[in-house]
């Protein structure tokens, strides 16, 4: 009864909406559900004796780890016993929203400069693996992924053995069943939305006009005085919210204010940029809606405080112009019969050595986006 009544209420509302509902978005939706779903139940071919050499690696690393910890009589596996450790040696931690303990999250480890917090973190890092990617396996020839559209923005997301956190250096235990993957790749994505969206004049440069070879984050750095890593930082956290909260996020950097400070250099050197990220933070904070992304859809920015409304701003339109290109992406592979075996971020991995149809792929945005492919016998 209650089945049937889930289904009447769901009829019920499709019908309401059906006529205000966007229909190329909406054809779009449909379209790539039943090929995520496809690559959910079709998985990866498991490399075992690879498999099982890598989990005895790990759990090598994963005991060091905890001798380190029992060296100062410490369990790592206890947020509680972390925490303390870590404020006995000085370290300053962040209590808990109940306050009734210290916070010993990932984001907050990843401030300190304390060696013991990067132990703690290896020793997790660790048995994440083994629990998730690794033992599990043991007797299982693929690994499987359930595949959804995010409901934040409309990126392709996994979950149940999520194939995005899987680090890329331990992607080598999965093998093509033909013998070849072929990947495609969108090269810079986020900022070359960016440029699109915003018209800047120094991105433009580098990305259309082939200045420094087309290298942006060493020509960021350049400008800026800074090394190309902490550049290259710098430039996709402005792609994650542009606030120097995200900065401090991505670069792992505790002060604030030499974040932005950062921003502010970087705002100086890409102006047309500036502008773009202001506006869509005036408009998402005053509004609540986000600019529209590439295929003109508008994303509702939930109500929180004003500094992560302005960080989503920015953020939404980025990435849900990244989910629309990819999705249609998928679409045009999947119309082309390829054999899609995996997609993580802005890329797609086919079963095969296969021709993309890689001028298609790259102009799906209306300008284009380099779709860098290559061909490997493990999925790197």
């Amino acid at each position: 009864k209650k089945c049937c009544n889930d289904s009447q209420v769901t009829l019920g509302l499709y019908e309401k909406f059906l006529p205000d509902i966007d229909k190329d978005y909406f054809s779009v939706e449909m379209a790539v559900i039943p090929i995520l779903i496809d690559m959910s139940l079709r998985g990866l071919k498991v490399h075992q004796a690879d498999r099982a050499a890598l989990e005895a690696k790990t759990t090598a690393e994963m005991e060091s780890y905890r001798e380190m910890c029992a060296a100062l009589d410490f369990n790592p596996g206890s947020p509680q016993q972390v925490g303390y450790i870590l404020a006995k040696r000085g370290n300053f931690l962040k209590f808990t929203r109940s306050k009734k303990s210290l916070s010993t999250r990932e984001g907050e480890l990843e401030f300190l400069d304390d060696p013991l917090a990067a132990v703690v973190l290896g020793y997790r890092h660790a048995k994440h693996q083994l629990s998730h990617y690794l033992t599990p396996l043991a007797k299982e020839d693929r690994i499987y992924t359930e595949y959804s559209l995010d409901v934040s923005v409309g990126r392709v997301s996994s979950s149940r053995r999520n194939m995005q956190n899987i680090p890329v250096e331990n992607r080598y235990i999965y093998v093509p069943d033909s013998g070849t993957f072929t990947t495609g790749d969108y090269s810079q994505e986020h900022l070359r939305i960016l440029m699109h969206k915003s018209g800047d004049r120094e991105l433009e440069r580098v990305y259309l006009e082939g200045y420094m070879d087309g290298d942006i984050h060493s020509f960021t750095a350049r400008e800026l005085g800074l090394p190309r890593g902490l550049a290259k930082t710098i430039n996709y956290a402005i792609a994650y919210g542009a606030t120097p909260k995200t900065i401090s996020e991505q670069a792992k950097i505790r002060d604030l204010k030499r974040c932005a400070g950062f921003l502010e250099q970087w705002f100086r050197l890409f102006r047309g940029a500036a502008e773009w990220i202001r506006g869509a933070q005036e408009e998402g904070v005053s509004s609540g809606w986000a600019l529209p992304t590439l295929f003109n859809r508008r994303i509702k920015i939930p109500l929180e405080d004003e500094d992560g409304m302005k960080r989503k701003s920015v953020n939404y339109p980025i990435l849900g112009s990244d989910g629309e290109v990819m999705k249609r992406a998928l679409i045009v592979c999947k119309r082309e019969q390829l054999p899609l075996a995996v997609t993580v971020h802005d890329s797609i991995t086919c079963d095969g050595d296969i021709q993309f149809p890689v001028e298609e792929l790259e102009n799906i945005p209306g300008f284009r986006i380099p779709f860098e492919v290559k061909k490997s016998e493990r999925w790197d």
